[in-house]
């Protein structure tokens, strides 16, 4: 919690994933009345893709999970990717498209006010 993450792999080294905890697992091993001190009773099978997948591909994986583990040529964890992360990257990539369309809309009715006017 202090950290805002929310997702948390476990793992014994960089290349070895035993799973992930996430809020929807403890939250649901809670609802069950798991009671444990131990990682591997809140953990679900994580989800993951090498560093070479489109993200194209990994968008489907991501939404379904709200992450993913990007796994590097030599084998070793090299990042995740979040929905958070992907709404960042849509709102980069579509806000200048966003911001034309409002501003061909205010011209257009700008022009159709002053039209409406001369007539």
């Amino acid at each position: 919690m202090a950290g805002g993450y929310s997702q948390l792999p476990v793992m014994t080294n960089e290349r070895d994933v035993k799973g992930i905890v996430t809020w929807k697992s403890i939250g649901s091993r809670l609802a069950l009345g798991v009671v444990s001190g131990h990682s591997r009773e809140f953990m679900d099978p994580h989800q993951e893709v090498r560093s070479d997948t489109s993200i194209f591909n990994a968008i489907p994986i991501i939404v379904a999970n709200d992450y993913v583990l990007v796994r590097g040529f030599d084998g070793r964890i090299t990042g995740i990717i979040t929905s958070s992360d992907l709404s960042i990257q849509f709102r980069l990539l579509t806000e200048p498209f966003l911001l034309l369309s409002e501003i061909e809309n205010l011209v257009r009715n700008m022009i159709g006010d002053q039209a409406s006017r001369t007539h």
